[in-house]
């Protein structure tokens, strides 16, 4: 009997975590280890994700991240006394040349590898496993209607705001400034008319005050992080923030994007009419971009 355990940070007791990534980052190890048991026939093992953390505390972020109650077992995940037992009694392997048939073993995969690119052949698979796993009361984006509307995302909370940082190629956890938000609804308000937009964000109010002021722009949440993932990954179009927050929302909606120099990090939009755009801000985006954007929002 194998089993595959998705270990999302050090500290894991099996039903609590202290510390460890925010949820972005922990879906990289749960897909992938979730791929993985399905190449190899291995039994999943439900991941431990209530963590116990202090950061955003101490940051007096919205968001405690605590991750309590956002996913639920399926039928075929190993759960509660038997994911217990698993772990306890189990023979503990780290990599394929250890398995051993006839053997009970757990392989214990704690891989963060913070790419996409590698599993796109596999959204499907991924959005299953998520929408299998999701809680029921993390499903009420799905009654909103993202129909005329782009989603935009903004990290802020423990992100630097040291902006130059953002010409470097290899720039990473650096907020995109909010004048650069502005920017972009700004042009996409002048050119194609009759566009919402909706913000979801880590960031305090008055950080965002100058952005929701204008008219058709307002904060939205569904209540969590991963209802507020899925919730994005609903637009055509998501403004992008340079996190793996943003990227997951694209990879799992296929959506096109519209980023920060350096920010959109990979490609993970296979659509062959949609865009994976940088904009460093200069006078207006390209005209193709435009023409896409008009195309796609039926508003020729």
């Amino acid at each position: 009997m194998l089993y595959l355990y998705p270990k999302l940070s050090n500290l894991d007791c099996g039903i609590v975590r202290l510390g460890g990534s925010g949820l972005g980052n922990l879906l990289f190890t749960y897909s992938k280890a979730a791929i993985l048991a399905d190449e190899l026939g291995a039994d999943l093992i439900f991941p431990t994700w209530p963590s116990i953390k202090i950061g955003p505390w101490l940051r007096k972020e919205k968001d405690k991240r605590f991750y309590s109650g956002l996913f639920r077992p399926s039928k075929t995940q190993v759960a509660g006394f038997n994911k217990l037992v698993a772990l306890t009694f189990c023979e503990k392997i780290k990599n394929r040349e250890e398995i051993k048939s006839g053997r009970k073993q757990v392989y214990i995969y704690d891989e963060c590898s913070m790419t996409l690119s590698d599993i796109l052949d596999k959204r499907d698979f991924v959005n299953r496993l998520i929408a299998s796993t999701l809680h029921p009361k993390n499903n009420s984006y799905l009654t909103h209607d993202f129909k005329n509307e782009i989603n935009i995302h903004i990290r802020l909370g423990d992100f630097s705001k040291n902006y130059t940082d953002l010409n470097n190629v290899n720039c990473v956890n650096t907020s995109t400034p909010i004048d650069w938000y502005m920017d972009v609804v700004k042009i996409i308000n002048k050119e194609c008319p009759g566009i919402s937009f909706n913000i979801f964000s880590d960031g305090k109010d008055e950080e965002l005050e100058t952005l929701i002021k204008i008219p058709n722009v307002r904060q939205i949440t569904f209540g969590n992080s991963i209802s507020d993932i899925l919730a994005l990954s609903r637009s055509k179009i998501i403004i992008a923030s340079g996190s793996t927050f943003s990227l997951w929302a694209r990879y799992l909606g296929n959506c096109s994007c519209i980023a920060h120099l350096n920010q959109t990090k990979e490609n993970v939009c296979t659509d062959e009419n949609g865009f994976e755009y940088e904009w460093g801000g200069k006078e207006t985006f390209d005209i193709q971009i435009l023409n896409k954007i008009t195309e796609m929002y039926s508003l020729a």
